[in-house]
């Protein structure tokens, strides 16, 4: 079992929204809100929308869902039920993504200190999805500094990437409305 369902033609961001000058990221204060956004286009009333779930990982603040950006409306209940039923028949590998993403998150930024080391942060988040490492990689650097790193992974018929960044990961499948869909053409 995974949490690949999770992905699909959906984007998954860890990240606090602090965006301050090169400030060293410490996810362990409970004050600062780290969470997990799921963005998704979905149809609602006949209509596609942008929806982004906020669920908080390191405090008790409540779930939240945005609509094209009116906040605090409900979840559609057929996306509520998606990631319902799949936290719920992976309970384990949720509480051990959960230790382990607050695990790598305490030491953030460290992993990119170099490729390697964000490269084991990643592979170690992939093995939740069931996704395959397919050792292209795509490393950027300012000032001989590494500022992004991500890395293409595979299941049996698709294409996801996760990059790691200062100040988020992103994790997601290459899907036509991914903004990375031009990565089908490169690497397929």
């Amino acid at each position: 079992m995974s949490f690949k369902p999770l992905l699909q033609k959906q984007t998954l961001r860890i990240d606090d929204h602090r965006r301050g000058n090169r400030e060293e990221k410490d996810w362990d204060d409970s004050i600062i809100d780290v969470h997990i956004d799921k963005r998704t286009k979905y149809k609602i009333d006949g209509k596609i929308r942008d929806v982004t779930i906020r669920i908080p990982i390191n405090s008790n603040r409540p779930v939240t869902v945005d609509i094209d950006k009116n906040r605090d409306v409900e979840i559609p209940g057929k996306l509520y039920k998606e990631i319902r039923n799949t936290l719920s028949e992976n309970e384990r590998l949720a509480r051990q993504l959960a230790v382990d993403l607050l695990g790598e998150l305490s030491n953030y930024t460290s992993h990119l200190a170099n490729e390697q080391k964000a490269s084991a942060a990643l592979n170690k988040l992939s093995k939740y999805f069931g996704l395959t490492w397919t050792e292209e990689k795509i490393a950027t650097y300012l000032n001989d500094e590494l500022i992004a790193f991500t890395q293409l992974y595979l299941d049996s018929t698709k294409l996801y990437y996760i990059t790691m960044q200062p100040t988020h990961i992103e994790l997601s499948d290459v899907t036509g409305w991914s903004r990375h869909e031009v990565w089908l053409a490169i690497f397929r």
